[in-house]
């Protein structure tokens, strides 16, 4: 984003370096000098637009900055999953978790503990499709820091050894042209300097999509589905999504990685949903 700050500034540089030119020769050549700024002023216009629009909060659009992409006020007012278990994140009534627990994860154990930033509502929902379905990969960057200002605060935080995004079987990858997991791992990486593991898990099942699935076609829908050929041996390894369900993926996709040697497995995602 900041480069795009720095060729804004180079354009606009240009057009008044152009201007003073123009106004020192206005003897000569008045119609064709003319011509050619009033082109570079309409086209000046339009980038900066079209610029600006990065730089307006995406939900109220008030001015935020080439760093930001949302506004305090809409942040502060995004559905956060803070009051949930810490074991499945699932929300939950303030102070009716047993040391951090739900009942629920009181009697059974899971494969993976799972960290949601938000829960899936609106307006998460939009920033979720539109980086899904409509390929607008920037907001990988916000979602993975999100994401990370979550897991910061959270109990219990444990820097990873490995990143492994949730992998998407080939067929889906050629369709949809990148994996949505992948893009905010590789920032998670990024910023904590950990190492993404995007080659050793695989996905050689290809599924239909369980955006309308009940929990137990979702549980026999993923099953076989992943395959680990690396060797993760006593390593800590956080698996990368952006939305959780019924945790179904996340659960097979752990149970994998402890099979491969992991010594403790944590899922990171953007969204919780609730069904």
């Amino acid at each position: 984003m900041r480069l795009l700050e720095h060729v804004t500034k180079i354009i606009l540089y240009f057009q008044y370096l152009f201007l003073f030119f123009l106004i020192e020769n206005c003897c000569v050549f008045v119609p064709t000098l003319f011509f050619i700024y009033s082109i570079l002023f309409i086209l000046t216009l339009f980038y900066n637009y079209s610029i600006m629009n990065i730089f307006n909060c995406y939900f109220c659009d008030d001015y935020v900055g080439l760093s930001e992409f949302v506004c305090d006020d809409c942040y502060a007012l995004l559905p956060w999953n803070y009051y949930c278990c810490e074991a499945c994140a699932l929300p939950q009534m303030m102070g009716s978790c047993v040391g951090g627990l739900c009942s629920r994860c009181l009697l059974s154990k899971s494969n993976v503990i799972l960290k949601s930033a938000f829960l899936y509502e609106d307006p998460v929902v939009q920033i979720v499709r539109a980086m899904k379905y409509n390929s607008r990969l920037e907001f990988a960057d916000f979602i993975a820091k999100s994401i990370l200002n979550y897991v910061l605060t959270s109990p219990g935080f444990i820097c990873p050894d490995f990143f492994v995004p949730v992998p998407i079987h080939k067929k889906r990858l050629r369709q949809r042209g990148f994996n949505q997991a992948l893009e905010v791992a590789k920032v998670l990486g990024d910023i904590l300097n950990v190492p993404v593991d995007y080659s050793s898990c695989l996905k050689v099942k290809h599924t239909k999509p369980q955006v309308n699935c009940s929990k137990l076609a979702r549980v026999s829908n993923v099953a076989g589905s992943f395959i680990v050929t690396g060797n993760l041996k006593g390593a800590r390894v956080v698996i990368v999504d952006d939305v959780v369900t019924t945790g179904s993926t996340v659960n097979l996709l752990a149970k994998v990685l402890y099979e491969r040697g992991a010594k403790s497995v944590v899922s990171w995602t953007f969204a919780r949903r609730v069904i």
